[in-house]
């Protein structure tokens, strides 16, 4: 069924989570798998469904002494998205509300990520005050909303999550679960704030189809944490120096407890080669006269292979005082 924008913004639907439905239960029972992941589609299911979540978390435009507020947050992400895109105008209806859920139903699916990811983040930014939750009293907090849309989003096979007020892709759920978001979470860390921010510029880059830019950034980032950690235990490093040059020093300073040396004599060999090989042979340097072109799937395991690597890097520096 099409949600349409008559009346869909009147009033708020009680919030309910997730609901285990009979026909889950028994699509599992068949031993039928979820839809494979992709980044490049937003099914309507999934459409309506962010929909009911931007109901829960903004409040209701409807209510007679604060609805104002509600509605100056759909404002605030339809008017971002009208100037983003250079238009004076996105989608129809008598207010920004409504034209937003006109344009978020019939978008690209490009558009659809866009408008998830810039909704969520006004959302965070404009609605977990306590003034406005004693005011509009929403029926889900921020926090569960986001829950929710990253297990909507795979439950629809759509490979991305919504980590530090972005959308990052992930190949599986265990890569988000297991890789991905932890990685993110421990780089919130001051420490870490710049890693953090290349390697969510690299996320955005392979979003958009940069991925030689996201070769770079992956590379900015693994460095960034090598230094941090030198940093942060005072180990003299040149501040110019490579990746390859960072690693012999956690290496030479037992990073990594000694008794385990054996069992990872190959992971020096597969850091030096791993991120900054790929990056320099396909991102980093001169491309002469025929240009490179980098593949999604060379991008894809550098995304994946830094953000493994800069958590077992941080886990180590955390866990060996």
């Amino acid at each position: 069924m099409r949600l349409t924008s008559c009346g869909i913004f009147k009033s708020i639907i009680k919030s309910m989570g997730i609901v285990d439905l009979l026909s889950r239960r028994k699509k599992q029972a068949r031993g039928e798998p979820d839809p494979p992941l992709s980044q490049d589609r937003v099914p309507q299911t999934l459409r309506n469904q962010v929909v009911f979540l931007w109901l829960e978390t903004i409040g209701n435009i409807k209510d007679h002494f604060f609805g104002h507020r509600a509605m100056a947050v759909y404002q605030q992400i339809y008017k971002t998205l009208c100037m983003e895109y250079g238009s004076a105008t996105i989608g129809h209806g008598f207010d920004a509300a409504e034209a937003l859920l006109d344009f978020f139903q019939n978008a690209t699916d490009e558009q659809a990520l866009d408008a998830i990811e810039l909704s969520f983040r006004v959302i965070q930014q404009r609605t977990q005050g306590y003034e406005y939750q004693a005011q509009l009293a929403p029926a889900k907090t921020c926090e569960d909303a986001i829950n929710e849309l990253n297990r909507r989003m795979l439950a629809a096979g759509v490979g991305y999550q919504y980590i530090s007020q972005q959308l990052v892709p992930v190949e599986s759920e265990l890569t988000a679960n297991e890789i991905t978001r932890p990685a993110l979470l421990v780089l919130h860390d001051q420490r870490f704030s710049g890693a953090n921010d290349e390697l969510l510029r690299a996320f955005e880059h392979y979003r958009h189809g940069r991925t030689k830019e996201c070769l770079n950034e992956c590379l900015k980032a693994f460095e960034s944490t090598l230094k941090s950690i030198c940093t942060g235990r005072r180990w003299k490093y040149d501040p110019n120096a490579t990746a390859k040059k960072l690693i012999e020093i956690v290496f030479s300073k037992n990073l990594v407890p000694a008794f385990l040396t054996s069992e990872f004599t190959s992971l020096q060999s597969l850091l030096e080669s791993g991120v900054p090989t790929v990056r320099n042979r396909l991102g980093g340097h001169g491309q002469g006269i025929q240009p490179i072109q980098v593949p999604q799937y060379f991008a894809s395991f550098a995304l994946n292979l830094t953000t493994s690597t800069i958590l077992f890097l941080i886990n180590a520096d955390t866990q060996n005082p």
